[in-house]
């Protein structure tokens, strides 16, 4: 496991969200994208360190994450309001 994947599972913990921790950790060991519930109320810098894992994970073939809403900038936030 590389440290950018043991960073990212501990900002799952730090979170609470163990259980997602625990099934990135899997993930990761099966040399396999994790996922995370798109439920889940993750944060901009852990889903970064998940994308960031998952490059470490699967190399190039993996794929970016859907975009979300945090992830727009501010004008087109408040373009769609």
């Amino acid at each position: 496991m590389t440290s950018t994947q043991k960073q990212a599972i501990w900002e799952l913990c730090r979170q609470g969200l163990h259980d997602a921790a625990a099934r990135a950790e899997e993930s990761w060991d099966d040399r396999e994208r994790f996922e995370p519930d798109a439920q889940l109320p993750l944060t901009r810098e852990v889903a970064l360190w998940i994308d960031r894992a998952n490059w470490d994970a699967c190399g190039n073939a993996a794929v970016p994450r859907k975009a979300r809403a945090f992830d727009r900038p501010a004008q087109a936030l408040s373009a769609a309001a």
